[in-house]
């Protein structure tokens, strides 16, 4: 039997090489089986793009302005950047987030560093992210200001956005001109209302009820300076909350264009040859929920498969579906933890490879 291993990474907890990797070591045939990590733009992004240029390591602001060591990958004049490295939520405590102060200044940094080693085409996951400033920190990383009523340059995070009054590009990097951006997210939601940036992805990241709507309307402050500054742009975009509405400042400022992250990935690594070879496919998420069926990376997977009938495994931290509604995508839900929390990092590796050589013993 051959067997196909291609899962998203369980966020936070463990990566998609780490989930792979580890249902591999399980099976007593690994000559019949293959591991293929996977994303759809955020944790695990630079992952699944294993073979695609060298790795190169840079010095950047994490989200909290605090100097950390990340990396991207970079092929000539293409680079490959996973915004969860630079301005990922992982990156900070529960403790200390806060999105009203948050930047994504790390992520221009990274933009920058490439831009000076000669690439003019980047491709950029987008997920996975901690910030919530529109992509306020990253356009000062490469040059733009944006100053308050009195002239003023405004601070970071969603405080900034409240006061940003005008924009001003005389300094901004002259190269960007020349720099194409290839935006991989299966984010659809708009910059803002009950979809967007801020109502629906703001908790997760750390931001308190009673700031909710002041949240809300520093983005459509920032939302309407940027309108006049560049009229065409569509406030309303799908996509425009991605990464915090880092999406929209990189269709808004930048020659961007957006692309399906699962799509990319399916596409780069040959991934429909794959599964169409394969008797069994294995997929991978740390949480399977309702979201997950809206088109996350292992429905994507498994709906791709069921087109050449083949079997479908789903491992999971969590699940919160029952089976009537996930029957037609996965075969089979194959929880690792009963718990709704957070578990370490060896008790999720321990419970996957438990679960894992359970299922193999039941397959062989």
């Amino acid at each position: 039997m051959k067997i196909l291993i291609c899962p998203s990474s369980f966020k936070g907890t463990l990566s998609s090489t780490e989930v792979g990797e580890t249902i591999l070591s399980c099976s007593r045939k690994q000559d019949t089986c293959e591991s293929v990590s996977f994303s759809d733009g955020g944790e695990g992004f630079l992952d699944a793009l294993k073979g695609y240029g060298n790795k190169r390591e840079v010095l950047i602001h994490n989200p909290l302005n605090e100097v950390i060591q990340s990396e991207y990958l970079i092929d000539n004049n293409k680079a490959y950047i996973e915004s969860a490295k630079c301005i990922g939520l992982s990156l900070i405590p529960p403790k200390r987030r806060n999105p009203l102060i948050m930047s994504s200044y790390g992520l221009g940094e990274m933009i920058k560093d490439g831009i000076n080693k000669g690439v003019r085409e980047f491709v950029i996951g987008l997920g996975g992210s901690g910030t919530s400033d529109a992509g306020l920190g990253m356009m000062k990383a490469l040059g733009y200001q944006f100053l308050d009523k009195l002239g003023n340059e405004v601070g970071s995070g969603i405080n900034g956005l409240s006061k940003v009054f005008r924009i001003d590009d005389s300094k901004k990097i002259e190269s960007l001109n020349d720099c194409l951006f290839i935006l991989a997210s299966d984010v659809n939601s708009s910059l803002l209302g009950e979809k967007g940036a801020v109502r629906c992805f703001g908790r997760q990241k750390g931001l308190k009820e009673k700031d909710i709507e002041y949240s809300e309307n520093s983005m459509k402050n920032f939302s309407e300076v940027i309108k006049e500054y560049k009229p065409s742009i569509d406030v309303n975009m799908n996509g425009g909350g991605a990464a915090g509405g880092v999406g929209f400042a990189l269709m808004a400022f930048l020659n961007s264009r957006y692309v399906s992250g699962s799509d990319f990935i399916i596409r780069i690594n040959n991934l429909e040859d794959k599964l169409s070879a394969s008797d069994l496919v294995i997929v991978g998420e740390g949480k399977i929920d309702e979201q997950t069926l809206l088109g996350k990376g292992p429905y994507k997977i498994a709906k791709l498969a069921k087109e050449y009938s083949k079997k479908v495994v789903a491992f999971t931290g969590i699940n919160t579906l029952k089976e009537e509604s996930y029957k037609n995508v996965f075969d089979e839900v194959i929880e690792i933890s009963s718990k709704n929390e957070k578990i370490s990092h060896k008790k999720a590796m321990d419970d996957l490879k438990r679960k894992a050589s359970l299922f193999f013993e039941k397959l062989d």
